[in-house]
């Protein structure tokens, strides 16, 4: 007798072991199924969304690639007004330095000029000195 409750409580154990594994077969199978389900979004991302958030995700998008192409334009736009600045600039520069390069041509005439002048000053002065003397010797002499 002893024998045959150990075979019933043997049965009883697998029995209830059978029912745990055909759970956890199902639970296996849904778990399966539900991966290929996700696999199978990852193809169409909109199958994940349902219903109005579907719309409302498609409107977000529409709205942020519009967003994105006026970004787009405003960032060309800029470049194009920095690249007419830097060409000004450029044109300021060359400019300059050519009004630089006149100003010290002409600053180097005036310094010339500056000095022939005074150099006529001193001639003019020693020979008004000299004739000056002439004069007082002259009128000595008489």
């Amino acid at each position: 007798m002893a024998q045959h409750r150990e075979q019933v409580a043997k049965c009883e154990e697998q029995g209830h072991l059978q029912c745990q594994i055909q759970q956890l077969q199902a639970e296996i199978q849904e778990t399966r199924q539900k991966k290929s389900e996700l696999m199978g979004c990852f193809e169409d991302p909109m199958k994940l969304v349902k219903g109005d958030h579907a719309v409302e995700l498609q409107s977000l998008v529409d709205s942020l690639q519009a967003s994105k192409t006026q970004m787009t334009e405003r960032i060309q736009e800029k470049q194009l007004a920095v690249a007419e600045g830097k060409e000004k600039l450029n044109k300021v520069q060359r400019d300059t330095e050519m009004l630089q390069r006149r100003n010290q041509a002409q600053m180097t005439r005036l310094r010339r000029q500056l000095q022939e002048a005074h150099a006529r000053n001193r001639q003019w002065t020693n020979e008004a000195t000299r004739l000056q003397q002439s004069i007082d010797q002259i009128q000595n002499s008489v």
